[in-house]
This record gives structure tokens, sequence and C-alpha cells, in this order.
């Protein structure tokens, strides 16, 4: 490779003396840059190529941790027959639904609270009847208006996470305060939704 260098080196002298003399100044000129082009063809070729790292982001499975904890909530015997939805965003956690006594909500409590994702944990848990077929229904219809509702509105949201329950609205995931007004007076204006809760911390 030194030698082809200083082959194109000598070549290059030889060429800018000569061309002067015999060649015009277009043809000088356009000389030049054919041997320029050649020496920068080989330089090319020659170069070793440099490795471009690529970083990858992986988007945190909020699905996955809910799945697993209201799996690990429904395995418990006094906590079977309960009502129970659970969603959540990088980790903060909320629980929902109706469980038979006090000591059902902090079985549901010490239970999410192992999970080593669980950063924070919030529960929203009422003592007393499940809710019945009825209103579960109507709760997931509401719960489709209130994300139609939602998007309509322009308003980040896809990252959220919506849940009803018994014509309450949760909202999980970050939001800012001039949106959360926004989307609190256009959910009251539903008769579907009694109140709108926001929980991100």
């Amino acid at each position: 490779m030194m030698f082809y260098f200083s082959l194109v080196t000598l070549t290059l002298s030889l060429l800018l003396s000569g061309c002067q003399r015999d060649y015009g100044e277009a043809d000088y000129d356009a000389a030049v840059a054919a041997h320029l082009r050649t020496v920068q063809q080989y330089a090319n070729k020659s170069s070793v190529p440099v490795e471009k790292k690529t970083t990858r982001s992986y988007r945190y499975d909020n699905q996955k941790l809910s799945h697993e904890v209201l799996a690990a909530l429904l395995s418990q015997d006094a906590l079977k027959t309960a009502h129970l939805q659970v969603a959540g965003y990088h980790g903060d956690l909320l629980i929902l639904g109706e469980v038979r006594d006090e000591a059902s909500i902090q079985l549901a409590l010490n239970i999410a609270s192992s999970f080593e994702n669980v950063k924070n944990l919030r529960t929203d848990l009422t003592i007393g009847k499940n809710i019945d077929a009825r209103q579960r229904a109507a709760d997931s219809a509401v719960n489709t208006q209130v994300k139609s509702e939602i998007s309509n509105l322009g308003v980040p949201h896809s990252h959220l996470h919506i849940l009803t329950n018994n014509n309450k609205v949760y909202i999980i995931g970050p939001v800012s305060k001039r949106d959360q007004l926004v989307i609190e007076q256009n959910l009251l204006a539903l008769t579907t939704v009694n109140q709108v809760y926001f929980y991100y911390q």
C-alpha cells in the first residue's frame, strides 16, 4: 500500500508539472481532478469499515406485570371469588375491585408489594359484594367510550392504561395538569361517568 501511494504521489507531481506546460488551463484542472478521484477510490476500497453500534430500547412491560400480579392475587383462597382489576405504568400499580373483608385488602397489598418491579402501590378496594354482571358489562362499554373520548381530545394518550369500575374511571400513567383538566371535564360530561381518578407517581 505504501508503494502504491508513493507511486501515486510521484505520478501526481509529474502530472502537475507536465500539465501546466503541455495542456491548457481547463485540461490541467480536469486531469488533476481525475487523478484525485482515482486516489480517493483506492482509499475507499482499502479503508476498514467502522462498525456502527446501535442501541435498542425495550418498552417496559406493564401488561405482563399487571397480569402476573392479578394471577398471584386470584391464586389465594381468600381472593379467588373477589372481583379484581390490576393495571400499572412503569412499576406504579393500581388494584381495583371488591373483596369480602379488611384482611383481604391487606392480603392483596402484601402479595402485590412482594413483586420487585412494583415501585408504588395503590388500591381502591371496596368491602362488600362483587358488582354484578350487568354492571361489569356497563363498565366495559364505558371504558371503550372513555378511550374514544380521550383519543378525540388530541392529548397524548397511547401510553395510558384506563380502567372503569362501577362508573368510576381510573387513568394510570403520566398526564400533564393541563391535560388532566381537559380529560376530566370532558369525561364528567358523560352521563355514564361519575368520577375520574389519575394515578401516577
